[in-house]
């Protein structure tokens, strides 16, 4: 089975004086860091993230580049159909692209032609999803520092890193886990131990993250006891989650690879695709006000389709008659029966972005069929033109008005889903994260 790729990128950060381009020899501060690693190695503590090196601790530049990387991982979140997308273009756009057009990292290696895709394992593929955790929680480290030091902390920026935690490590990354590999460890009765102190991390991280969330806006950021209340929630989250990524990837992981066939290994990268195509049919984050394009879109389409039925002659197999479409008598009552379905569906938002692709289809053929006619002056293939006082754009457009406002609010409902309240999808995606966090 093939899986999808990530091209490794070769890339050099310049963080001042202490980065390894430098010609003036070691700094000061790098000698203090290097001492400060060398005690805490000594010790046998792990570093503590309120005394991460000075060079990177205060580089102003390299905090907004990690608020940039935030906010495109986000986007791409919304935007990328694939997971397999994802995974490539975070990792190599976002760290590639995005820091090299900054001016941070050098050039992107061209690939030659003739290279093969690189093949990805499906816990190759979970370690390199750890890649997207550990870029949040450079954001999340230096949140920490900020408050600490009192600077400013833009809490946009920690907002967008918590929903990246939400939306793809915990409701995605986590639930594969969870879902395929840890009952399988129980089954086989290894690492019993750790898996439940990973699923419990699993737990307590989601609502770390709840709290992060509750106190990442604008109104928090100027009290400084919320200032505090997100600095223990960020902190605590680093302390976690930098043990638990370190497990998973030295001693879960490769656990697994002997736990299973080599038949079942090789179908869990399938199972994850199917897990994400299930995912991203309900999955939503609109905002609740969506429902009012959900009422009117769907309305008018559930009352559109009634009267299909009720007044065929003048709105349903008459109509299509007259206009041209094949087969009238058949094409009339099954476009209502569509109609009054589909706007039902939107309505309620179930399955909504399913619904809204067969809308687009119905009022695309109406454009095409009825407005595209008065645009030419003059009717084709079998579409007849409808008589007029003028034709013409501006006349098309006139009569296009609400074809075309519904046209866009369902291209709207296919982009954003139902709404994130008030609508089936969301809380069939919420029934399904409890679920999987009861198992």
């Amino acid at each position: 089975m093939r899986h999808g790729k990530i091209e490794n990128t070769k890339v050099k950060v310049h963080l001042g004086e202490d980065a390894e381009t430098s010609t003036r020899g070691p700094s000061r501060t790098g000698v203090a860091c290097a001492t400060q690693m060398k005690i805490w190695r000594e010790a046998g503590k792990p570093p503590d993230v309120r005394h991460r090196p000075p060079a990177i601790a205060r580089d102003r530049v390299l905090f907004l580049h990690l608020r940039y990387i935030a906010g495109e991982l986000l986007y791409l979140m919304n935007i990328i159909t694939s997971r397999r997308k994802f995974l490539m273009k975070s990792g190599v756009v976002v760290a590639g692209s995005a820091f090299a057009r900054a001016g941070l990292f050098g050039a992107e290696p061209k690939r030659e032609e003739g290279d093969k895709e690189e093949e990805v394992s499906p816990a190759e593929d979970l370690m390199r999803e750890h890649g997207v955790l550990k870029r949040v929680l450079l954001v999340y480290g230096e949140a920490i520092r900020r408050i600490e030091e009192n600077e400013d902390l833009p809490p946009e920026t920690v907002m967008d890193s918590a929903k990246i935690i939400r939306n793809f490590i915990e409701d995605y990354h986590e639930k594969l886990e969870e879902d395929f590999l840890f009952p399988r460890f129980k089954k086989a009765g290894k690492l019993v131990n750790l898996v439940d102190i990973l699923l419990q991390q699993h737990q307590g991280g989601r609502k770390v993250t709840d709290i992060t969330m509750q106190f990442a806006t604008s109104q928090a950021n100027k009290n400084s006891d919320d200032r505090r209340k997100l600095a223990d929630s960020l902190r605590q989250f680093i302390r976690t989650y930098n043990p638990h990524e370190a497990r998973e990837d030295t001693i879960l992981f490769p656990e697994f690879r002997k736990i299973v066939s080599k038949n079942e290994y090789d179908s869990l990268g399938e199972d994850f695709e199917k897990k994400e195509h299930e995912r991203r049919l309900l999955a939503t984050q609109a905002p609740a006000a969506t429902i009012l394009v959900r009422i009117v879109v769907g309305g008018i389409f559930l009352t559109e389709g009634i009267q299909k039925f009720l007044y065929p002659g003048d709105l349903g197999a008459g109509r299509f008659a007259k206009i041209g479409i094949p087969a009238p008598d058949v094409m009339g009552p099954f476009i209502g029966g569509i109609e009054i379905v589909c706007g039902a569906l939107l309505i309620i938002g179930l399955p909504t972005r399913i619904a809204a692709i067969l809308l687009l289809i119905d009022i695309s053929v109406a454009i095409v069929s009825t407005k595209v006619p008065i645009l030419l002056a003059h009717g084709f293939w079998s579409f007849s033109l409808t008589k007029l006082p003028r034709y013409g754009f501006l006349s098309m457009i006139h009569e296009a008005r609400t074809d075309l406002a519904m046209w866009f609010g369902l291209l709207f409902l296919l982009i954003v889903g139902a709404g994130r309240t008030w609508s089936l999808d969301a809380k069939l995606a919420a029934a399904a994260t409890n679920s999987d966090a009861a198992r």
